[in-house]
């Protein structure tokens, strides 16, 4: 578990080429297609919130879960 943890200072800077704006669109659409009308999110590994930010964005509550407290700061 240690190296997760240490992993967490470098993980936004290894995935910053990834478009969490359409990731966000893209899990939307699973909700819009199976009619999903509930606006809390439970977000599991949510690492540094990149998924969770852009769905918050979309007025969804979000709740992040993850195993690294530094991910998490």
């Amino acid at each position: 578990m240690s190296s997760y943890c240490d992993f967490a200072r470098f993980y936004d800077e290894l995935t910053e080429n990834v478009e969490y704006e359409k990731r966000c669109k893209y899990i939307k659409s699973f909700f819009d297609k199976y009619n999903i009308t509930g606006k809390v999110v439970l977000d599991l590994a949510c690492g540094t919130c990149s998924v969770s930010l852009p769905l918050a964005k979309c007025g969804y509550k979000i709740i992040g879960v993850d195993l690294s407290d530094e991910m998490l700061e």
